[in-house]
């Protein structure tokens, strides 16, 4: 069944550290506003902690069908109408797409009544009429948007500048959108000409080896 999450959200004046606030427990929740082959609900691992739409956090809706998640703000509900998100099958744009749309463009419903582990055909749509997504895609539909853990290791040569590297230039592109705390970068310069900057060199790997494990 559809679960909810909630991530802090981005500010507009540098990164500060984001971490999941998960809610304790499940509790009944209901909000509102002022032919395909038979797929069965996947095991589903860690949700991502950011929206896809927006890569941002806050009020987070989980897809039932895999790890995506997407911002309740983007998904205005008509007035004379409520969900529960509890009890409702919830499926992402992604989703929606490979099961009910693979083809040809059907309306994006979003909520369902019905057993999960039975053909989404046998699915029924909570509303009355398709949704909406409010905003703009900051990246395509099957994009994901993960904030595992990331280590980026550069091993350089002594004799090469390492300026402009792209090891460098992804460690920079990707520290705007994962958490301070989920990437490390690391420069490890090496000169095996000796015998004695080969084991400087051990050294430090094992060093880095170690924190890692901790």
């Amino acid at each position: 069944m559809a679960r909810t999450t909630a991530t802090a959200r981005k500010t507009t004046g540098g990164r500060v550290p984001r971490k999941v606030q998960k809610k304790s427990g499940p509790s009944p929740m209901k909000i509102s506003s002022s032919e395909s082959a038979v797929v069965h609900a996947p095991k589903v691992h860690k949700q991502q902690d950011y929206c896809y739409i927006c890569i941002n956090g806050g009020e987070l809706l989980s897809c039932d069908q895999c790890t995506c998640v997407m911002c309740l703000s983007h998904l205005p509900l008509p007035q004379d109408q409520s969900v529960d998100i509890i009890t409702s099958i919830f499926i992402c744009v992604p989703c929606h797409l490979r099961i009910f749309a693979p083809s040809k463009p059907a309306p994006f419903f979003g909520f369902y009544k019905g057993n999960i582990n039975q053909s989404p055909t046998t699915w029924t749509p909570v509303l009355k009429q398709p949704l909406v997504i409010r905003d703009e895609y900051q990246l395509t539909a099957s994009s994901q948007v993960v904030a595992e853990p990331l280590l980026l290791l550069h091993f350089i040569l002594s004799s090469i500048d390492p300026k402009g590297s792209p090891a460098r230039i992804s460690a920079e592109l990707l520290s705007g959108f994962l958490p301070e705390e989920s990437l490390v970068y690391k420069e490890l310069v090496f000169d095996l000409s000796t015998d004695e900057l080969i084991v400087k060199y051990v050294n430090e790997v094992s060093t880095i080896t170690r924190n890692l494990k901790k």
